[in-house]
């Protein structure tokens, strides 16, 4: 079955990708209820929560003060093995910036 796609997290303030996921359904919206759950969580145990965010969340954190939301794109149609191939490869790709690349 054809049902996966790969998704692009994009940050409209540069045009860059930050994130890089393969999914269904909804997968690439839920990105914003995780945010919102990690935020809570850690405004409970620290003064500065945002500091405790992995570089997704960080980003949609900025994004969030800035009144801004991701933006996305989506390569539909894909059977899950070649969604896992594909969301590698875009990852290769575009590099991972906590190895500096």
């Amino acid at each position: 079955m054809k049902d996966y796609y790969v998704y692009i997290l994009i940050d409209p303030r540069s045009n860059l990708p930050f994130y890089v996921g393969k999914g269904k359904r909804k997968r690439y919206l839920e990105h914003l209820k995780e945010y919102e759950k990690q935020y809570e969580y850690y405004s409970k145990l620290y003064k500065t929560p945002a500091m405790m965010l992995s570089l997704k969340l960080k980003t949609i954190h900025e994004l969030k003060l800035a009144n801004k939301q991701y933006e996305y794109d989506l390569i539909e149609n894909l059977s899950e093995e070649d969604a896992f191939l594909l969301e590698q490869s875009l990852i290769c790709w575009f590099g991972r910036q906590l190895c500096g690349n």
